[in-house]
């Protein structure tokens, strides 16, 4: 019984986990890409729900209701943006704080005049009964539906994140590569380098840029090179895609177990430089190995 309920507890506590994660998400790339601190981001989502509540109850459709909440939302907030968000995009981090802070008060007033405190919404038909997981654990399924969608977003946005990166990387090394590299009296960034890289890249291109995601360092010098060396774009773009896919889900996957362990869990600091000098044994033995042959 202490361990149904010890997993139960799990996945509740996975499930809000992951809300707040959608919650944070939305807030960090708003911060990461406009450098906008805007509070009221949460409030938005509460307006979601809302008309979502609301909308299912006027629908008699779940789906449709859901659906066109989330266009309504999406008006809202361009409408917030059009108004009032556009005038803060000059101003100091404070100035945002307080006048998106003062957006969560009159959005939090304005729905409880028009909805009240409270607007229930029943999981549909699909989603109300519960899903036997193992023996003496039932679980709701909406919460297990919410479960999957959260981690298929979370690894979604991470991939897409991974194979835009390496995407910018190609293309910074094919715009500033010919600029870096055709200098005649340069000591560092010589011509004979890029015909050794090209060189590289017909040989092993598509397997090095699969397994360059796995080294630290490395991932982040390859992707530039590629575009040095003008390896085809087809070509990188498929395996860099590929590579992203593997690297993310094999490293959520890991994370997710490896952190069950104790003693990770308490010198994740340590195990984390471990894992770096170990993946960069097999780039130093590399290096060694094609002075060796450049000797002999």
């Amino acid at each position: 019984m202490t361990w149904i309920l010890f997993l139960e507890q799990s996945l509740n506590g996975l499930q809000f986990g992951l809300m707040l994660f959608l919650l944070a998400s939305g807030l960090t790339l708003v911060f990461g890409i406009m450098d906008m601190i805007n509070l009221a981001h949460g409030a938005l989502y509460m307006v979601g729900a809302f008309l979502a509540a609301w909308l299912v109850q006027l629908t008699q459709s779940f789906l449709l209701g859901v659906l066109l909440a989330v266009g309504l939302t999406a008006v809202v907030g361009m409408l917030l943006e059009a108004t009032l968000l556009r005038t803060l995009y000059a101003r100091d981090h404070l100035s945002q704080v307080l006048a998106t802070f003062a957006l969560i008060l009159i959005i939090n007033e304005s729905v409880r005049m028009i909805w009240g405190s409270d607007l229930a919404l029943s999981a549909p038909q699909a989603l109300s009964g519960p899903v036997q997981l193992l023996p003496g654990l039932l679980y709701p399924s909406y919460r297990l539906v919410i479960i999957a969608v959260g981690l298929a977003i979370a690894l979604l946005l991470m991939t897409v994140s991974a194979i835009a990166g390496n995407l910018l990387g190609y293309w910074t090394g094919v715009k500033v590569g010919p600029k870096l590299f055709n200098r005649p009296d340069s000591k560092v960034f010589k011509t004979e380098y890029v015909v050794t890289t090209q060189n590289f890249f017909e040989k092993h291109g598509s397997r090095a840029i699969v397994l360059a995601r796995f080294v630290p360092i490395v991932r982040s010098v390859i992707t530039g090179m590629a575009g040095v060396a003008r390896m085809d774009y087809k070509t990188y773009a498929t395996f860099s895609t590929i590579g992203g896919i593997v690297w993310v889900c094999s490293m959520t996957l890991a994370g997710y177990f490896l952190g069950s362990i104790p003693f990770i869990k308490e010198n994740i600091d340590f195990v984390a430089i471990g894992i770096v000098l170990l993946s960069l044994i097999p780039v130093v033995f590399e290096v060694l190995r094609q002075r060796r042959l450049g000797k002999s």
